[in-house]
């Protein structure tokens, strides 16, 4: 077989050789979810019009028995947990291609509303009346250990929404292969829903049978998804309903309706991460929280369109569990450090002041001032950040580690105030027993204080950090070296 943009060659089983001309393509959008082509064979007067799609889009244009037949075919398969595209065809004589071609370049020709008439036109081709060719069926191959990962993602917590564009039948047999349906578990289906008030009347009758000692698993469709979002009562019941599911699965949605969802998750969820594998889920990913791209047999649309990139989908464990929870631990460590830092020499330059009667002077000059926030503490931060209180295998065997997370209680306004109080007393204990102590000069006092303040920081760092204690006896030495160094340097000159 040959083709090129302009003829398709082809031979049959009996050595025919068969020529066809290409006369028009009608790209694929997410509107009619279907394309078209035109074809003439030489020697025939006749043009001969082929679409393929979403049986959805294809029903419309057979008659009922064929449409009937295409339904019947394609949940069969569908069952089977295939996904399906739908063929049919349209005689075109030449007079009528002659005369919708016309109309057809007027509509390309057009300045405003090009899309939705050449739409308008090239539907007016198709007709009502096509001949149903078929279904072809794929088998839509799930990665290496997704089961197992969706697994690990929701005891960890996470809560996962599946948000496709196939079919009712392959969407529930989709989630019981990847474990977001279980046999175990109730179902609360949206299907074919017309209204927002049969919807809002669905909504309340699953919620006043809810019980929290069973898990549900929510599944809707594309249509009754439109009527979820079409009013703030039906939006709000919908959130609250599927708020209490374990999982949700939303079928049949297009392009535009995945970034509708991923949006109304925005405004009434915490953090929405996207993932996908394909052109339709770039809006998806562009308007969640973080977006990751799988690269994939797809091509490289979402991967491009991403923050962050991965080959497999079982990467998000390492990613999530592991370099999640390392980057948010040590995120929370470093900003109580720094809070500490800068606390503790505040409270000793306040108690210096009251104490030396509201005097105009600082405890510690320039130079100290600068080598305490970089020089002197900057090996601490370094052991903070190379930290590891746990390793990937430890976290995939415990996911509840990650879950712990969700609560906040590593950042919260009860730590800022412990390490309010831990600072106070702490710069208060250094400047009042330096004082006490020692009361030679003022030199010794900055001397003495300075020193403490600088023990002080590392014992803080090594109370928060699990490993690197060897690091941090170094960081010690190496910060106690340059501070006297500094020291033999000030009073040189």
């Amino acid at each position: 077989m040959e083709h090129s943009e302009k003829q398709i060659v082809f031979v049959d089983t009996d050595e025919v050789k068969h020529v066809y001309n290409v006369e028009i393509v009608f790209p694929f959008t997410s509107k009619r979810k279907r394309m078209g082509i035109v074809v003439s064979k030489n020697g025939q007067r006749d043009y001969t019009l082929y679409i393929k799609g979403a049986d959805s889009a294809i029903k419309e244009k057979l008659g009922l028995t064929e449409a009937e037949k295409l339904e019947h075919e394609a949940d069969l398969l569908s069952a089977q947990g295939y996904r399906t595209l739908a063929l049919a065809m349209r005689k075109v004589s030449r007079e009528e291609y002659s005369a919708w071609s016309e109309r057809y370049s007027q509509a390309q020709c057009s300045l405003q509303r090009r899309d939705e008439k050449m739409e308008d036109v090239a539907s007016q081709l198709e007709g009502k009346s096509m001949i149903f060719l078929g279904v072809t069926a794929v088998e839509d191959r799930l990665r290496p250990n997704v089961k197992s990962s969706i697994l690990l993602m929701r005891e960890a917590g996470i809560n996962v929404w599946m948000l496709t564009g196939d079919k009712l039948e392959t969407a529930k047999t989709i989630s019981i292969s990847t474990g977001l349906l279980s046999p175990f578990d109730q179902i609360w289906m949206f299907y074919h829903t017309k209204s927002a008030e049969d919807f809002n009347k669905k909504c309340v009758e699953y919620l006043s049978s809810y019980n929290k000692h069973y898990n549900y698993f929510m599944i809707i469709d594309g249509e009754s998804m439109n009527q979820a979002i079409l009013t703030e009562e039906a939006n709000s019941n919908f959130m609250s309903l599927a708020s209490k599911a374990a999982s949700v699965c939303c079928c049949r949605c297009a392009p535009h309706q995945k970034s509708e969802i991923t949006m109304i998750l925005k405004k009434r969820a915490k953090r929405i991460l996207a993932i996908g594998d394909g052109g339709n889920d770039v809006g998806m990913i562009q308007a969640s929280d973080v977006g990751i791209g799988i690269e994939g047999k797809e091509g490289k649309q979402a991967a491009l369109a991403s923050d962050i990139s991965v080959q497999d989908f079982q990467d998000l464990i390492k990613l999530l569990l592991f370099h999640g929870r390392m980057t948010y631990v040590t995120v929370s460590k470093m900003a109580i450090f720094v809070i500490h830092r800068g606390l503790i020499i505040s409270t000793i330059q306040f108690i210096f002041i009251l104490i030396f009667f509201f005097i105009d002077i600082p405890i510690f000059n320039g130079f100290l001032i600068f080598g305490y926030s970089t020089i002197y503490t900057n090996l601490p931060v370094i052991a903070i950040t190379m930290d590891e209180d746990l390793d990937f295998e430890t976290l995939k065997k415990y996911p509840v580690l990650y879950k712990e997370l969700q609560q906040g209680r590593l950042l919260s306004p009860k730590v800022f105030f412990i390490i309010l109080m831990k600072a106070i007393f702490q710069g208060s204990m250094i400047l009042l027993l330096t004082i006490i102590l020692f009361e030679e000069s003022i030199n010794s006092i900055v001397m003495i204080t300075f020193t403490s303040l600088i023990v002080t920081e590392m014992i803080n760092t090594v109370s928060v950090v699990s490993k690197w204690t060897w690091t941090l006896f170094l960081c010690v030495l190496s910060s106690a070296l340059i501070y006297w160094l500094s020291i033999v340097f000030l009073e040189a000159y």
